[in-house]
């Protein structure tokens, strides 16, 4: 890739069972640099692209604190993903050589993103989220320029979100109050939105979660205060429109909550050789999110970690 991207993980805790996985499909996109900070110890796999450094949640904190010029402070680990659009700023001494830098989650199993990415970044975007909808906390890219990296300046509440050591969804979709509920206006946006979404799919079955998913996507999208966005996704979306910033929202990221909201519920996709496959229409996919089988006792994984082909469905991960 001519395009230099470093993707920054930020992970405290014991190591999950998937991190191998993670780990072993991250390598494979070896034109991409993977920076991970925790207070573990770094796995013996020799993987160049993928560089750990130790940063416990005490000296995290510090650190953010000094850069930003206020007191941050959480004990929960789950509360940094507040912190992930400003990684740039936050971590800009180990990022000034790359064109782009991004967060991901250690929860994924990529497939070859390289293409996605060169296919993508082509046309100078600044910022390149890995969902449709709004920023995507598992996997989000941002052209490393001091004026994308604080971005998040741009949210009039951003300190009072990291603040809190609740975490706040502001690197995603924040919940706004004077969106929420019922009302009339709401009830009919909902009859355009509905009429104008069934007429573009000409045809083709929705299900009534995805309806209703996308509906409030775009009701919070289209109705939500410009001149106070809440989150990052209300700041990219807002500086777009002005022409500020140019930024794509593009459908990659492959989630359970997803398939299940189309009524998917018998998936299977196939990683081979650094590709990962869906198996029911034969396409190359972007990368699968571990949402919620990640934490269910029934679902199968393999107590050796081989750099082999293997099927991920919605039963277990099984090595063919």
């Amino acid at each position: 890739m001519n395009i230099t991207v470093c993707i920054v993980v930020c992970y405290w805790g014991s190591w999950p069972w998937y991190l191998p996985f993670f780990l072993l499909s991250a390598a494979r996109n070896n034109g991409i640099d993977f920076l991970i900070f925790t207070d573990n110890e770094q796995p013996l796999l020799p993987y160049p692209n993928i560089h750990f450094h130790k940063l416990n949640l005490s000296d995290f904190l510090t650190h953010a604190s000094a850069m930003l010029g206020f007191p941050v402070h959480f004990t929960n680990p789950y509360k940094v993903c507040d912190f992930k659009p400003l990684y740039g700023f936050l971590f800009r001494d180990y990022l000034k050589d790359y064109d782009y830098w991004g967060y991901c989650d250690p929860d994924i199993i990529f497939g070859d993103i390289q293409p996605f990415i060169r296919e993508h970044l082509s046309s100078k975007v600044d910022v390149l989220s890995s969902y449709s909808e709004f920023i995507s906390g598992p996997f989000t890219l941002y052209r490393n320029k001091t004026r994308i990296n604080e971005l998040f300046r741009l949210s009039p509440g951003y300190q009072k979100s990291l603040r809190d050591e609740v975490y706040r969804s502001f690197d995603e979709n924040a919940s706004r109050e004077n969106i929420t509920g019922f009302s009339f206006s709401k009830l009919l946006y909902f009859f355009g939105f509905a009429a104008r979404h069934l007429f573009h799919r000409n045809g083709r079955p929705v299900t009534w979660k995805e309806l209703r998913y996308q509906f409030q996507c775009s009701y919070k999208k289209h109705k939500a205060d410009k001149n106070n966005p809440v989150d990052i996704t209300e700041v990219v979306y807002t500086e777009a429109r002005k022409k500020n910033i140019n930024a794509r929202f593009l459908p990659l990221m492959i989630t359970e909550p997803a398939l299940y909201r189309k009524n998917k519920h018998d998936w299977s996709y196939r990683w081979q050789n650094g590709k990962l496959t869906d198996l029911s229409t034969g396409k190359e996919v972007f990368a699968f999110h571990f949402q919620e089988s990640k934490g269910k006792e029934d679902f199968a994984v393999p107590t050796e970690i081989k750099d082999r082909p293997f099927t991920i469905t919605v039963k277990g991960i099984y090595y063919e």
